[in-house]
C-alpha cells in the first residue's frame, strides 16, 4: 500500500468540482452519490 496504517471507511461531502482530487487520492474504488446542491458524497 502507498500509505501506512489501518484501512478505514470514510464519508466525504465535497463540491462537485473536487471529484478529480477525490479519485486521484482514493482511486476509482469508491461510491459516489449525489449530495446536496452542487455537492457529492463519496464513501470508500
Amino acid at each position: 500500500s502507498m500509505f501506512g496504517g489501518e484501512k478505514a471507511t470514510v464519508k466525504l461531502s465535497v463540491d462537485n468540482d473536487c471529484i478529480g482530487v477525490i479519485v486521484d487520492r482514493f482511486g476509482r474504488d469508491i461510491f459516489v452519490y449525489k449530495g446536496k446542491r452542487h455537492s457529492i458524497r463519496c464513501i470508500g
